[in-house]
Formats: structure tokens, C-alpha cells, sequence
């Protein structure tokens, strides 16, 4: 069990590395000890994905149950997302994810009626899902991929108002991505 101070409305994650368990349960507690997220973990590592931001400011709990009889150890990585906003028709904008089960939170203004194409260049996180929320977080658009540039399926958008892109490294890995926001 491990514990850290969070802050209402941050975005965290959890990544799970040198795992010696040959299987495990991770969960996120918040006050309380309402589960906010959990997964199952086996030596091949992982992270714990938090699907929506820290409801309060204070203390959270971290809880590492091992499955049956096993022992080991595992290295935690917490870390709050990688995050910013983008400008429409900008050149593209390099994000770096730094540290295991890191993830990337960027915002971008849109206009109603308005056509945009997300652009991912220069992907060196390899096998990556890229995103794009409304602003009421409805998954408009979305493509998983280890190329080395790729685009998510035009959209319209909606309401003129801010908009979210999500950047989810596979696994534990770490590197680059290019991020461009387009108007056709």
C-alpha cells in the first residue's frame, strides 16, 4: 500500500515495470477507499489507465495485492499527464512521454461546423492511440497505430468550444509523437 497527495481535477497514471509477480492486482483508491481504477498485471508489465481525473485534493492510496501465493517486486512510475493545448493550423507540435505508463492530455479551440483532421508524425512510441474528445468527452475520433505517421478520420465538429486530444502509449513505452491539428 502506498500513498500520495493528488489535487482535484489532475490527471494521473500509474506505470508498472521490473515486474516480478507472476500476477497481481493494482488499484488506485481515492478518500474513503472508493475504487477509482484497478487492473491485473503479469511479468510483462503494464499501466494503470485512470479514466477520469482526481475528484478531490488529499491523500489517495495505492494498493498492490499479489494473486495466490506469489512474491516479488514490481518499480511504480506515478505520473501526472503530459499536457497542453494546440493551435489550429500550427506546425506540428512535438510531445514527449518521458516516463512508463505516462499518457498525453492536449486541448485544442474549435469552431462549430468546423472540419479538422488530428495529424500524428514522427511516431517513435511505436504502438499508440491517439484520440479526440467533445468537449462533453464523447469519443469523436480515434486510431491506434505503430506507423510512423498517421491521420484519425476527419471529423465536424460540433459546438464552437475546447476539444481534447489523449495520447496512450502502449504498455510502458516511452518517446515521441508529432501532434498537428488540421483544417482541410
Amino acid at each position: 500500500q502506498y500513498t500520495f497527495n493528488g489535487h482535484a481535477g489532475q490527471w494521473v497514471s500509474l506505470g508498472l515495470t521490473s515486474v516480478g509477480l507472476t500476477s497481481s492486482n493494482i488499484s488506485l483508491l481515492g478518500q474513503g477507499g472508493t475504487t477509482l481504477a484497478s487492473t491485473a498485471v503479469g511479468t510483462a508489465g503494464g499501466s494503470l489507465e485512470v479514466p477520469n481525473p482526481l475528484p478531490a485534493t488529499g491523500p489517495y492510496t495505492i494498493l498492490v495485492r499479489p494473486g495466490g501465493p506469489y512474491t516479488g517486486n514490481m518499480t511504480l512510475t506515478l505520473s501526472t499527464e503530459v499536457a497542453d493545448s494546440l493551435k489550429m493550423n500550427a506546425a506540428p507540435r512535438q510531445i514527449m512521454i518521458s516516463r512508463a505508463g505516462q499518457n498525453g492530455r492536449y486541448t485544442f479551440a474549435g469552431t462549430a461546423n468546423q472540419q479538422v483532421t488530428i495529424k500524428a508524425t514522427n511516431n517513435k512510441l511505436g504502438n499508440v492511440t491517439v484520440n479526440l474528445y467533445t468537449p462533453s468527452g464523447v469519443l469523436q475520433a480515434g486510431a491506434t497505430s505503430s506507423a510512423g505517421s498517421f491521420n484519425l478520420s476527419p471529423v465536424i465538429l460540433a459546438t464552437t468550444d475546447t476539444y481534447t486530444i489523449t495520447i496512450n502509449p502502449a504498455m510502458t513505452d516511452t518517446g515521441s509523437i508529432q501532434l498537428q491539428v488540421a483544417n482541410p
